[in-house]
């Protein structure tokens, strides 16, 4: 099974990165999600899911820099079951390896804006 899945959750932990053997980095990344539902008048996390999300090379170096514990993010990435036996029991999970990730700003109460510095190449300038 392979398919493409958007995942909006909070992280559960730090992302982890470590070096590939031809040089390439990985950062693994746990994601929770879950809905919210109003019983007897309290909200409650319903449906939880825990997502493990794999990211790689500029993206996974880019998680480490930007992404900590607790922060929600948005990943688009692509699903795939693994499956292995373990005491001749069948095991399976899903894994997802993203495509992109990005932190979720949705009620934000305070966003600072990140300025370009000036330049005179026409190139990088912004006609709009």
């Amino acid at each position: 099974m392979s398919a493409k899945v958007t995942i909006v959750g909070r992280l559960g932990a730090d992302p982890e990165m470590r070096s590939l053997a031809n040089g390439d980095t990985l950062t693994s990344l746990r994601v929770v999600s879950s809905g919210r539902r109003q019983v007897d008048g309290k909200w409650v996390d319903v449906d939880t899911t825990w997502w493990r999300v794999t990211a790689f090379r500029q993206l996974a170096e880019g998680c480490v820099e930007a992404l900590t514990k607790g922060d929600k993010v948005i990943i688009v990435g692509t699903i795939k079951e693994s499956s292995w036996d373990k005491d001749g029991v069948k095991q399976t999970r899903l894994e997802v390896t993203a495509d992109s990730i990005g932190k979720d700003i949705a009620g934000a109460s305070r966003m600072q804006r990140v300025t370009k510095p000036e330049t005179t190449d026409a190139w990088s300038t912004d006609p709009f």
